[in-house]
């Protein structure tokens, strides 16, 4: 499921969660391939094939999906309702400068050059987490994507922390009064 085996990095709550994190800088080589690091490499499951889906990050990066990760979104965008104009639409970016790529025995992948280009990838590259995914960054675009003017990590991080806490509660039936309560 997901994409990911447990085993080299621990899951964060059980092995649904195992994720992709951290990063690591890679070079380009000249025929285009970058080294994907083992630790990522060793967390695909038998069901993604030592492939890998690129595709146009939202950001100017190149996302990597695991196969069945792959899949398993494509039937979840494919079964949502949309006018037809808008599944030709979604679908066409969904797949028009999509990449399927597999891991040669160095465990090397060919980042197109249409896709190095859109990233502006040249001679180096940061392979990086992204949870169900990697990020394949321009390190200098990286670095400009976190320094921007969005909400800081600390913000961000304590958001999802709140919100996350709040479904626990929710979910087992406790919630902020009943907490109150226990310290009257």
């Amino acid at each position: 499921m997901w994409g990911l085996r447990s085993g080299s990095m621990a899951p964060l709550r059980d092995q649904k969660y195992t994720q992709f994190i951290g990063s690591s800088q890679v070079n380009v080589d000249q025929k285009g391939r970058i080294s994907i690091p083992v630790r990522f490499r060793n967390l695909l499951l038998p069901e993604a094939r030592d492939t890998l889906v690129l595709v146009q990050g939202l950001e100017q990066c190149v996302y990597g999906y695991p196969l069945d990760e792959w899949e398993r979104l494509t039937n979840i965008f494919m079964s949502k309702s949309r006018s037809v104009e808008q599944s030709y639409r979604f679908n066409r970016r969904w797949a028009l400068y999509t990449n399927t790529v597999t891991f040669d025995p160095q465990g090397r992948i060919p980042l197109p050059a249409h896709l190095r280009t859109f990233a502006k990838i040249e001679n180096e590259a940061i392979v990086g987490g992204g949870v169900d995914h990697l990020e394949i960054w321009n390190p200098e675009l990286l670095l400009q994507d976190i320094e921007k003017g969005e909400p800081s990590f600390v913000e961000m991080f304590a958001k999802a922390r709140l919100e996350s806490e709040s479904s626990e509660r929710s979910s087992s039936g406790k919630d902020a009064d009943d907490d109150s309560s226990d310290s009257k």
